[in-house]
């Protein structure tokens, strides 16, 4: 009997994480593809042909090489009605949340709060995928005082080991004092937007 429950715990486990799906890019690129554009710039905006109905701005990172080291999209609103992380229903932050679980596997919460004031509300959520040199942070916060703030989302794939090889062309950029190509890459390094 303990046998046949260790088996069966086993497959279980297998059948978990054979469900998982590795990170290979989103919104119809891939992370290490070649991204050609008559741009000098490293990041390059576009609209993707199924864009998420939470998110409506989306960014390419690419290497010196254009290689892709970051696919990235958000949303920021300014404005008094309140768009809550929290909240399932209202904002896309948890809808997406549970569709990347879905697709990936469980996510790793970083932080995930909610802080009440007598004059306002806060609140943080950020929930992280690891797949060997790629990751997946969704992020959100929000931010409400008299009736008036802001509520941001960020959703970010990253190749970590392209990230180290943007950095080392970022110290030689430093070095060879090339400092259009340091603002753009100073501008986009960061895991959000």
């Amino acid at each position: 009997m303990k046998k046949l429950l260790i088996l069966l715990l086993l497959s279980l486990t297998y059948i978990g994480s054979a469900n998982a799906n590795s990170i290979e890019g989103a919104f119809g690129y891939k992370l290490g593809d070649v991204y050609k554009s008559s741009s000098v710039t490293l990041s390059h905006k576009f609209l993707p042909r199924k864009p998420f109905p939470g998110l409506d701005e989306y960014q390419i990172l690419t290497g010196v090489d254009d290689r892709i080291v970051k696919i990235s999209a958000k949303k920021i609103k300014w404005e008094s009605s309140g768009y809550y992380c929290s909240d399932s229903n209202f904002t896309g932050f948890r809808k997406l949340l549970k569709l990347l679980q879905a697709k990936y596997g469980q996510f790793e919460k970083i932080i995930d709060e909610r802080k009440e004031y007598a004059d306002g509300t806060s609140e943080k959520a950020e929930y992280k995928y690891e797949d060997g040199d790629r990751n997946i942070n969704l992020y959100c916060d929000t931010s409400y005082v008299n009736g008036t703030g802001s509520y941001r989302l960020f959703l970010t794939y990253l190749d970590t080991r392209l990230q180290g090889l943007l950095a080392k062309d970022l110290n030689e950029s430093l070095k060879n004092s090339d400092s259009e190509m340091m603002l753009d890459l100073w501008k986009n390094f960061s895991y959000r937007v």
